[in-house]
This record gives C-alpha cells, structure tokens and sequence, in this order.
C-alpha cells in the first residue's frame, strides 16, 4: 500500500522546524555582529574573529552530526537533515565575515579576498558532496559571485579564468559524484556567462590566450562529463529520439563563446586554435557517442559562419541592406592566402570526418552529408569572398578537382566489400556532390546564360547516372537543379539581354532549347525505370521550356530582335494563339497515347489559354473594329486569314479530331471558339471588302453590304447543318441553329427597319426560303416520322 501522506503537524514539527531554525542561527550570527557594532562592545578585529570562529564551530558541529548519522527519520522529511542546514549556517557565516572584513573594514586587499571568498565557496562544494543538493547550490553560487564581491579585480585576466576554470572543474566532479546534472548545467551557465562578460567588457587583445585557453579547458570539462555518460545506440537512421539534449546544447554554447572570440579577436592565432580544437572535440563526440551526433553538423554550421563573416566587423549589429551594411568585398592579398588556407583546413578536416564516418562498420547516414556539404558550402564561400562571384579558373578547377574526388569515392563506395551499413546512401551522396560540384564549376567559370544550359544538361547525365547506380538521392537532385534552372527563368525569363539579330537561330534557340531537350531526355531516362513524382517534374519542366522556346522565338522574329519592346498586334497575337493551339493538340495526342498526368493537364491548360486568347484578344481588344488597325490591302489574303479563319479552323479541327466521347472540356471549349472565330472571319472579311483600304471600323455600311452579311451568315449556317448531318454530329448542327437564330435576329429586328427595297425583299425571301429548307431536312433525314397510314 501506498505511504499515508504526512499531515500539516508532522510537516511543521519534522521539516520546517528545521530549515527555520538554520536561518534563525545565521540570522542570529549576523545580529550579534550588528549588536556589537551599534554598541561599540567589540572591535571590528574581535568581530570578524567570532564570525569566523562561529563559522568553523557551525560546520564542523554539521561534519559531526553527519558521521553520527544525526538526521530525522520521518517521511517527507528527507530535505530537512540537520547537518546540512548547520554545514550551510556555517558558510554563510563565513563567507560575510570575509567580505565585511574586505568590503566594510577594508582589512584585506582585493586579491587577499578574492583567494578567501573562492576558498569558502569552494570548501562549501566540496562538503556538499556528503551534505547534499543545497550545499552545492550555495557553494556554486558563491563562486561565481565571487569575482564581483572580491571588487571585479584581479591583477590579471589569467588569475580570473584560471579561478573560474577550477570552479568549474570542482562544480563538474560533484555532478558527476552525486549524479546531479542540474549542478553540472549551471556550472557551465555560469562559466560561458563569465566567458561572455570577459569578451565583452573591457576587452583587450592580450586577453585573447587565456580566453582561448579557458575555452578549450571548458571543452575538456565537458567531455569528461560526456565520457562518464552512457548513451544508448539509437535506431539507424534516427534524427528525432536518442540524442543527449543537455551534452548537445552545453557543447553547442561552448562552440559559439569559440566563434564569439574568433570574431572579436579578429581571427588571431589563439582563437583559431581554440576555434580548431573546439571542431575537433565535437567531431569526436559525434564520432564516440551517437547521441551528440549532431555536434558534427553544428560545427560545420559554425565553420561556415565564421569563414562568411572574415574580417567583417560587428556583423550582427547591422541590419542594413547586407551588401552595403556588411562590407562584403572580395578579400584582397595577402589575408587572402591566409582566408583560403584556412577555409580549406576546416574543409579538409570536416570533409575528412564525415567520409571516415561513411566508411564505418557502424556509420551513420549523417556523416557524408557533413562531408559534402561542408566541403561545397566552404568552397561556395571562398568564391564569393574571394572574386564577388566573378569569374574564377583557379576556383573552377577546384571545384572540377572536387567533383572528380566525390566521384571517385562513390565508386569506391559502390565497389567496397565488405560494405559499410550506410555504404547504399553515402553512395548516393558522394555521386550527387560530384554532380554539384561540376555546377560549381560551370557557375565559376560560364556567364549565366551557358550557365543555365549547363546546369540544364547535368539532370541528363545524372539520370544516365541512376540507371547504372539506382542511388535514391540522384532523382531528387536531378529535380533541384530542374528547379534552380526554373527559377532563373523567373527571375530574368530573357536570360540574356542580347539574344542576337538571326530569326530562329539566335541566343534563344540555346538557352531554351537545349534546356527543354535536356529534361524531356532526362524524363525519358528516369521513366524507364519508374515514373514518380520527378518524371513529371521533367516532364512539366520540358513542355514549360518548349512553350517559352516558341513564344520568345516568335517575339524575336516579328519584332525585328527587339523581344522587350512594349509593341504588340492582332498578327503577334494570332501566332501566339496557334502555338497555344498547337501544343494542346500534340499533349493530347501524348496524352492519349501514354497516359500521363503531366501531359493530360498541360493539354487543358494550353487549350483554356488559347481559348482565352481567341475570345478576349481576337474578338474583343484587338479585333481591327475596336482597336481600327489595319488589317492589310489584299482583300482575302490579309490579317483577318491568320487572326480568324487560321485559328478557327485549328480549333475546330481540334474539337473534330478528339476520339473522346465526351470530349475533355478544354476540347469543347475549342470547338465553341472555332465556330465563332470562323463566324467572325465572314463576317470582317465582308466588312473589309466593302470598305476597303484595309481600316474596318472607317465608312458607312450600306444596304448591300447588310443584305450580304445576312446571305453570308446564312450560308454559313446551312454548311454547318449540312456537315452535322453529314457527320451525325449534333453539336455542329446546334451550332449551325445558333448562327441561323442570330440571322433571322438580323432580319427581323434590323433589316426590316433599316434595309430598302429590293434588299429588304430578298433578304427575306432568302430566310424564308432557307427555313423552309431546314424544317423539310428536320422532318426527312434528321428526326423522319410515320404517316398516320403507314405502320408504325
């Protein structure tokens, strides 16, 4: 059964008694010092003598109790032991009596103090080790006090991190005998906190060697700590449970107090040394225990931080527009040959562990990450440092070099027998940072158009790469360069602002063509073994290619080169209309013959904006009666052929040619658009043969030119029915009633009131005539009915 809960009288008389009795005999100290100074009965020698006397007597009557095993045997009562709280009355006692006599009688100097407040504090440490938590806490605080109750002085910043560094030392040996990780957490809060102060007030280059060693010496305690802890083998592959947090975020704000005084010490030799050690102490713990495996790639991070920010003063203190505010120039010689030096030490030791990570029996699939990415990021780094991103043989061919290396070590990988548990993915990794590092290459050495058609053509090379190597990593490689070549069209869709005078076989012919070829091939190669999610990828990627290919040739051609200018006609806009057209059919027509998601929903895109184009351009903003264009002197073979009849009849022969029953939306859509663009060509083209000149919206219409509008649209409208029929399509033969009920419209709401003699007789003799004809195909051919004597 469950222990009874202790009630209020058992808690008052076995737990608090005691606690308030310990503050009542430190209280009682302090008032009998205060006592004797207001009353002038003792000097401030005899007093402080007494303090220290009551000091000893209190501890050493705690030590006494404690080996009697003097303690209160009640439940609940556990944090209420006698010795402790006398051992604890006793420090207190006798760590004011060293700082009155210092701060109020200014008996002793300030180095005399400091050496006696850091001998009671740490006595207090070192008996909280049998008296228990509070002990320690008291003595930990003390400690760090210390320094500022001691008047801040020292005679030298060594004495003062020396001091620090042994308290430290003294809280981490208690932690470690008692299992008290809170006291080993504050410990180091306390000691980075003073590392902070040191740095920040009052900071001197001299200071630079003991806050350097001082920092490699809280490094050391904390792997000691580490060493003492046994950390579970979590699962592999596992990056969310089994890390040690507390080991983690200690040795984490140790490696930042490193990069703060590599900074602040302007990237002198004893920052870069601690800064060195402090890499090379958490690679070894991500290497030793599998918990603090994320040290690895945290001291890459800062790696990469501190070779961004060489020599840029103050860098977190600017919150400017960053090329301004930062200062970030190329570094000029000599500190370049040192930048360098240095950038490739830390690439060559980061790159180095990790790939010996991979090669482990027991390798994880995070350490040829930290080895590549480590390696290009400081590459990438030194390149912009170095040049500003200009041009750069030398770093082209570092980075050629590096790509051949990542190469040859995927191939070992892949060859390597045994092989290491991670040997499949680092495979992969090694393989995908050689193709990297080629784009390193082409960007440093190509202007950015060759660059986008090379980054372009590696997503072929790297699928060729994956049909050998069925690495998983390639594929969603291949897709982020397909990605990065994206978003460069988007950001600057001409890629170069001189594409050249030469009609088809200009600048845009390669920066869009080679492109789009490359990733229908890339595709290709990859669906041979899987279609995924990044087959559409190129898929997609090739059709937006080969559409911004055709549009910008086409801008090219009928604007003399000039693909910027804000100039734009119904001629620009019809070709536009009939690639738009065109790249719907052939889609379909892939789709229908492979099934593809890419290709089926590309068809209707295309076809929603063609028809889009056909109804709002063609026949409203720059139809030639709105906008009064001009469409040519030639009476047929004019602008009106390519802006109606051309897309009229594409869109219809669409809609004809679509096996589907029923057709896709986008197809009816186009077969609505036909009809009424190859309606709108009659009925311009009547228009302009009348008022001739070629500027349809001058002139008065007269009465025979409203009469043949009526026979045009009327004849019209017949060949329509007389196709449905023909064909047994219903919707043509809607469509032809739609045109004759807009005819008999004309002539009934306008002829009549408008048209004059022998017009307005005809034209109604005509749709009399014609609607006669149509009742009499209805009844015989479409829907033919029995005579009431025949049978049925």
């Amino acid at each position: 059964a469950p222990a009874p809960r202790p009630s209020l009288e058992e808690k008052l008389g076995t737990s608090w008694t005691i606690w308030v009795g310990g503050l009542a005999l430190a209280l009682g100290g302090l008032f009998l010092v205060r006592y004797s100074i207001e009353y002038g009965l003792l000097g401030p020698k005899v007093r402080l003598g007494l303090a220290a006397l009551l000091a000893l007597a209190l501890s050493g009557l705690g030590e006494l109790l404690r080996r009697r095993d003097v303690r209160l045997k009640f439940a609940g009562a556990h944090a209420a032991e006698v010795p402790a709280i006398l051992t604890a009355a006793g420090v207190i006692t006798g760590f004011g009596a060293v700082y009155a006599a210092f701060a109020l009688y200014h008996f002793l100097s300030p180095l005399a103090a400091f050496a006696l407040l850091g001998a009671v504090s740490l006595a207090g440490l070192a008996l909280s080790a049998v008296h228990g938590p509070g002990l320690a806490a008291l003595g930990l605080v003390g400690s760090y006090a210390t320094p500022v109750l001691a008047g801040g002085e020292t005679k030298t910043v060594w004495g003062l991190l020396i001091y620090l560094l042994f308290v430290t030392a003294a809280s981490c040996g208690a932690a470690r005998l008692r299992g008290w990780l809170w006291l080993a957490i504050a410990a180091n809060i306390g000691a980075i906190g003073w590392g902070v102060l040191v740095l920040s007030l009052g900071w001197k280059p001299v200071h630079a060697a003991p806050l350097a060693l001082y920092i490699i010496g809280l490094g050391a305690l904390a792997l000691a700590l580490l060493a003492a802890r046994h950390n579970t083998e979590p699962a592999d592959g596992d990056l969310i449970s089994g890390h040690d947090l507390p080991g983690l975020v200690g040795m984490a704000a140790i490696s930042l107090l490193g990069l703060a005084l590599l900074r602040q010490d302007g990237y002198g030799a004893a920052a870069l040394t601690a800064f060195f050690v402090l890499a090379l102490m958490q690679i070894g713990s991500a290497w030793a225990w599998p918990g603090l495996r994320l040290l690895a790639p945290w001291g890459a991070l800062l790696a990469a931080l501190a070779m961004a920010g060489w020599h840029i003063p103050h860098l977190p203190l600017h919150y400017g527009p960053f090329d301004a505010a930062m200062g970030l120039t190329p570094i000029a010689p000599p500190e370049l040959a040192f930048f360098l030096m240095i950038s490739g030490a830390l690439a060559a030791l980061y790159g180095a562990a990790g790939l010996a990570g991979a090669l482990r029996q027991g390798g994880r699939r995070l350490w040829p990450w930290v080895s590549v990415l480590t390696t290009l990021v400081l590459l990438a780094i030194a390149y912009w440092r170095a040049t500003d991103f200009s041009h750069s043989v030398p770093f082209g061919l570092a980075a050629t070099a590096l790509a051949a290396l990542f190469a040859g070590i995927g191939e070992y990988l892949h060859r390597a027998r045994p092989k290491p548990v991670a040997a499949p993915w680092s495979e992969g990794v090694y393989l995908a940072a050689g193709f990297a590092g080629l784009s390193f290459a082409l960007t440093m050495v190509l202007d950015k158009g060759w660059l986008t058609v090379a980054v372009a053509l590696l997503c072929p090379a790297l699928a060729w790469v994956e049909a050998r190597r069925p690495v998983p990593v390639l594929r969603p490689l291949a897709a982020g360069l397909a990605a990065v070549v994206a978003l460069r069209l988007l950001w600057h869709p001409l890629i170069t602002d001189e594409p050249g005078q030469t009609p088809i076989f200009n600048w845009l012919l390669y920066a869009y063509g080679i492109p789009a070829l490359a990733f229908a091939l890339t595709g290709t190669l990859f669906g041979r073994r899987r279609r995924d999610m990044t087959v559409q990828v190129f898929e997609a990627a090739a059709i937006v290619f080969t559409a911004a290919l055709a549009a910008l040739q086409v801008r090219h051609l009928l604007n003399d080169g000039d693909i910027v200018t804000e100039y734009f006609d119904l001629t620009e806009l019809s070709v536009h209309s009939l690639i738009w057209l065109g790249l719907s059919y052939g889609l379909r027509r892939l789709d229908l013959w492979r099934r593809s998601l890419v290709s089926h929903y590309a068809a209707i895109g295309f076809g929603l904006i063609g028809t889009a184009s056909l109804a709002i351009g063609h026949l409203v903003v720059l139809n030639p009666l709105v906008s009064g264009d001009s469409v040519g002197a030639h009476p047929v073979f004019n602008v009106l052929l390519l802006a109606y009849l051309l897309p009229g009849a594409a869109a219809a022969l669409i809609y004809a040619t679509d096996p589907a029953d029923p057709r896709p939306i986008h197809v009816r859509a186009l077969g609505a658009a036909g009809l009424v663009l190859i309606f709108a060509w009659l009925s311009l083209q009547v228009r302009a043969l009348f008022a001739g000149g070629g500027v349809l919206n001058t002139g008065i219409i007269s009465d025979s030119e409203w009469y043949v509008y009526s026979a045009v649209w009327l004849l019209y409208g017949l060949s329509l029915l007389g196709t449905g029929i023909i064909l047994g399509s219903a919707a043509l033969r809607h469509g032809a009633f739609a045109v004759i009920v807009l005819t008999i419209a004309k002539v009934f709401l306008f002829d009549m009131s408008n048209l004059t003699g022998i017009f307005r007789a005809l034209s109604f003799l005509g749709l009399g005539a014609v609607l006669i004809g149509i009742g009499y195909l209805y009844q015989k051919i479409i829907f033919p009915q029995a005579r009431p004597d025949e049978p049925a």
